[in-house]
């Protein structure tokens, strides 16, 4: 974490050279934890609320705070096991190789289609992600695409799909946001929930690396009913919020830290 936040580790190995000969692990640890949190030190947070009050336009801050989530959690899997095989440490090599970037989970808009070919495309990938679609909405749907009337079409099928586009403050709030390789988001872009769910276990499959925070999301992990893979629900928003908080507090700086 601390490299990629740009940390000067030289700083780290003066330390250790300094600590006494009594000093433990754990001693290391806390000091490490200490300059994560000064790393950390911009994401804003209410503990009253539990919230993370950092927004998606404080990108630095934002990615800093997922990127920590993610090594956190493989860290919880690690500790589980009496191993110390390099399959639980984190690819820092895989990071940096797939230009992660913080992406909306669910982007709500269709602006970034601008031709007519993406977003025929898109309608196309929506309809057959929907198998549950009336045949007044495909007649709806169809009758917009005799007439060119894309963003129509679009609209009509979120709507189908129960995806609303919230406030601003809401898609932009850590309960919408994560990290994911550039690559990976070209291939989904501004597509239906279930689209892009469906996208990016196909590529797990593959054998393509996904931080863990994000496999959860896609995996509807927030959903302990079970009972809705297809959507990007407020609940689910909340519920992810609240455990991007529980998991990152240890690691956040409070203003009476001192």
């Amino acid at each position: 974490v601390l490299s990629q936040c740009g940390e000067d580790l030289a700083h780290l190995v003066v330390h250790v050279n300094k600590m006494s000969e009594d000093s433990k692990r754990e001693d290391f640890v806390k000091y490490l934890v200490e300059r994560i949190r000064f790393q950390l030190r911009g994401v804003k947070f209410d503990p009253d609320t539990k919230e993370i009050l950092t927004k998606y336009k404080e990108h630095n801050n934002i990615f800093k705070m997922l990127l920590t989530l993610n090594i956190h959690l493989l860290n919880q899997q690690n500790s589980k096991f009496e191993s110390d095989s390099d399959v639980y440490k984190f690819p820092f090599d895989v990071l940096n190789a797939q230009d992660w970037d913080i992406e909306h989970i669910d982007s709500f808009h269709t602006n970034a289609l601008k031709g007519e070919d993406d977003k025929k495309e898109w309608i196309a990938t929506a309809i057959a992600d929907l198998p549950e679609l009336s045949e007044e909405i495909k007649t709806e749907v169809n009758g917009y695409l005799q007439n060119k009337q894309y963003d129509s079409a679009i609209s009509k099928l979120k709507a189908a799909a129960n995806e609303v586009d919230p406030d601003d403050e809401r898609k932009n709030s850590i309960g919408n946001l994560t990290l994911l390789a550039s690559s990976t988001n070209r291939k989904y872009g501004n597509s239906l929930f279930c689209t892009k769910r469906k996208i990016i276990i196909e590529r797990m499959k593959q054998g393509v690396f996904v931080p863990t925070g994000t496999q959860y999301i896609f995996y509807k992990f927030f959903d302990p009913s079970g009972t809705n893979r297809s959507q990007w629900t407020d609940k689910d928003m909340e519920e992810y919020h609240k455990y991007v908080y529980d998991n990152i507090i240890e690691y956040l700086k409070s203003n009476t830290d001192g």
